[in-house]
């Protein structure tokens, strides 16, 4: 008797994206905000990260958009991209929480680089402050609804190791 064994991918585009529940400030309490002890890893290479921006000698490169960094800025945050980006891809599915409790499988996350003119960094903009420039994106697998979602890196409540 033989088999086929199937190999699942991840589609390209994920069509359903996590929406925080809308009483995520009465549950604040039981967030952990250490993000090294609550995502591990993950959380070391984000705290890693605004180290570097924090005390990066252009700081005012964060503050244009990416088109307008100087070169040596530019390289620094690619090549921390693609170092983190590898060493996730490397760890392989982890079990984690959302924001909202829901047990998940992160399928795949990346960080990606959004400058001052992204969405993400309104707070930023108002605040004239960039503590960062790369955000984890990922895909999640939901297995009590069957589904893949997209998430943030702020819906995570935590990553197991």
């Amino acid at each position: 008797m033989s088999s086929n064994i199937l190999k699942f991918e991840l589609p390209q585009v994920i069509r359903t994206t996590y929406s925080e529940p809308l009483d995520i400030f009465s549950a604040l309490e039981t967030i952990e905000f250490d993000i090294v002890q609550t995502m591990g890893t993950i959380g070391e290479m984000v705290k890693e990260h605004k180290h570097a921006v924090i005390n990066w000698l252009d700081y005012s490169d964060f503050q244009k958009p990416f088109s307008d960094w100087k070169g040596t800025t530019k390289e620094a945050m690619i090549r921390q991209k693609f170092s983190f980006n590898s060493r996730i891809a490397k760890m392989g599915d982890i079990k984690a929480t959302l924001i909202g409790g829901e047990k998940v499988i992160l399928k795949k996350a990346e960080f990606q680089i959004r400058d001052i003119t992204h969405e993400k960094q309104e707070l930023a903009r108002l605040m004239g402050i960039v503590t960062e420039v790369l955000f984890l994106e990922a895909v999640v697998y939901h297995p009590d609804s069957l589904t893949l979602m997209s998430i943030e890196d702020y819906h995570i409540k935590s990553l197991e190791s």
